[in-house]
């Protein structure tokens, strides 16, 4: 009897002692095949190969067992002869099991994996290295029979434990993991010996042992194994305990895990396969070191489907797109200047790879400016004037509309000189205009230019406009009737009588000017006469208008009458009796 202390090796050695040889009776060394001439081709099929026995070395009875005997062992060992250095393919009924290579000799064995309690009909087929199959061989029959008494508490693969990547940790039953040596916890018999066994795509082999310890808890690591693939797929394991007599429990539950290495590989680098023009008059597709007016042109390529396509202008991340399932994809780029741009794209895939840049795409932009007619002319409204006028004029209108035409939906923008003063666009004629703010006395350089489908004009003709401050009027002389007058920034009642003026409060708002006669920043109105001549002023609210002093204008004085809210004074010239009427 063999005795069971200690983890077995992949494939077990049969001791010496232990062996038993082969019955004399039995022919293993027959032809299988005749040489072929060198130059003949090899389509013969082998002669089917032969299981000659089992090898039993678990349990109470080790030694070699026959077809139609019962074995204790769940892993037996098979012995056969075959056509030499063919392969042997061995299979439990129809489901293939395993491989071995038989030897220059044409000898094989194979330890199987673990094998259910039932009878179990064993076959063999060769495959000659022409490729050519055999014949199924004659069945080995073994009944696996595990007297109860015997057999050690069936074992349990409870769970499996990954210790590499992001996600570690415990993985039960159909987990998927990214170990590719996940660890196997379970329990067994106290102090008996673990058999794991594996399949994968219909093979099936024993992979090793472990020891379950004095709690009955067992680990084993697949790493310590030569049989073990390290590599992806879904693996089914069973285990097996042998106790220290050699009695062989039952198969365990079945325990699968789905092994997914970490992608570590990057995608292939993407393509710029050409780019689309859909800007000026010259629309469609353009292709690598073309010429295109297009500032925002559209970028279209291939790279590894669903991957996120970065797109790059020399150094310049410009954004990103991403690749449909067919690997296409397309990016408009912002805004470009012209000149030469060397476009590159790189891809990243689901798992953060990167690959390297494309070939660089070199775009020339050359945008067409649109042309710009300039400013028309100008309105002059200051004072009861309104007026049009033309380049090089002179104007008291301190806020000047300009006026012009352009290209319908165009962007105009108004410059004095350097400075940007507004913009506008145009209406769908064409047409627009621009009020300026307050503009100070002197020349001013009037320019704009125009943007339309994305593109600027230069500069336009310089408009002059020369600005200067309206000069006091004489105003009207009034021959002693009472009257309301609509003058200009002063008004003159010296005619040597008496005179009344009736003048409203918008009267003022409407004739006053800024800084006419005090620089005080200001609405000023003048009213001069002589002494004895009356002024009414319907103000509407008195206490808005109040008595600030005096100034002299031109060798004259006046009284001067202000409202603080409304930033308008009243000159009123000594002598002239001003009465302030609600």
């Amino acid at each position: 009897m063999m005795k069971k202390n200690s983890p077995l090796p992949l494939s077990a050695t049969i001791n010496e002692s232990e062996f038993v040889p082969a019955p004399q009776e039995q022919t293993l060394l027959s032809p299988y095949s005749q040489p072929l001439n060198e130059n003949e081709e090899d389509t013969t099929a082998p002669n089917p190969p032969e299981i000659n026995w089992a090898y039993d070395n678990f349990g109470d009875k080790t030694g070699y067992t026959f077809s139609g005997d019962t074995t204790d062992d769940t892993t037996p060992m098979l012995l056969g002869h075959a056509e030499a250095n063919a392969i042997v393919k061995i299979y439990d009924g129809s489901h293939l099991i395993g491989s071995a290579l038989a030897d220059p000799h044409g000898s094989w064995s194979y330890t199987t994996p673990v094998l259910s309690e039932d009878r179990h009909s064993l076959t063999a087929t060769a495959t000659d290295p022409a490729g050519n199959i055999s014949q199924h061989s004659a069945p080995l029959s073994i009944n696996i029979d595990i007297p109860a008494s015997a057999s050690p508490v069936i074992p349990v693969i409870d769970n499996a434990i990954d210790n590499f990547g992001d996600s570690k940790g415990r993985l039960v039953n159909n987990s998927t993991t990214d170990d590719v040596t996940p660890v196997l916890q379970g329990s067994a018999e106290v102090d008996s010996i673990v058999l794991v066994s594996v399949w994968s795509d219909g093979y099936g082999h024993l992979l090793g042992s472990t020891l379950a310890d004095g709690h009955g808890n067992w680990a084993y690591d697949p790493a310590s194994s030569s049989a073990w693939a390290q590599s992806d797929g879904t693996y089914t394991f069973s285990v097996t305990s042998q106790d220290a007599e050699g009695h062989s429990s039952m198969a365990s539950n079945r325990f699968t895990l789905n092994i997914q290495s970490p992608d570590t590989t990057a995608p292939d680098a993407p393509d710029i396969n050409w780019f689309y023009d859909d800007a000026g008059k010259s629309k469609g597709y353009g292709y690598d070191a073309d010429t295109t007016d297009d500032t925002t042109p559209t970028l279209v390529g291939t790279a590894e489907a669903k991957s996120i396509v970065l797109i790059y202008d020399g150094s310049h991340l410009l954004g990103s797109a991403l690749a449909d399932q067919s690997g296409g994809w397309d990016f408009t780029t912002p805004y470009q200047n012209d000149g030469l741009h060397s476009f590159t794209v790189a891809a990243m895939d689901s798992a953060g790879n990167i690959s390297a840049h494309s070939e660089n795409f070199v775009i020339n932009i050359v945008s067409s400016a649109p042309e710009v007619s300039g400013i028309s002319y100008y309105l002059d409204d200051s004072g009861n004037s309104h007026h049009y006028y033309n380049s090089g004029t002179t104007s008291e209108d301190m806020t000047p509309t300009l006026f012009g035409h352009e290209a319908q939906q165009s962007f105009i923008n108004i410059y004095d000189g350097s400075l940007l003063l507004g913009s506008v666009s145009t209406d769908t004629s064409g047409a627009w205009n621009y009020t300026t703010s307050e503009l100070d006395t002197g020349a001013h350089d009037f320019t704009i230019t125009t943007n339309h489908d994305g593109h600027t004009s230069p500069h336009s003709a310089v408009f002059v406009i020369d600005i200067e401050a309206a000069a006091a009027p004489e105003g009207n002389i009034i021959n002693g009737q009472d009257e309301t007058i609509y003058l200009g920034s002063a008004i003159n009642l010296q005619n040597g009588e008496q005179d009344t003026l009736n003048i409203s409060l918008g009267d003022v708002f409407n004739h006053a000017h800024r800084n006419i006669f005090t620089l005080d920043n200001d609405q000023q109105l003048a009213i001069t006469g002589d002494a004895g001549d009356t002024v009414n002023f319907e103000v509407g609210n008195i206490n808005n208008w109040h008595d600030v002093g005096e100034t002299v204008s031109g060798g004259t004085t006046y009284d001067i009458y202000q409202n603080a809210n409304a930033h308008t004074d009243l000159l009123i010239q000594h002598g002239v009796e001003l009465h302030l009427v609600m």
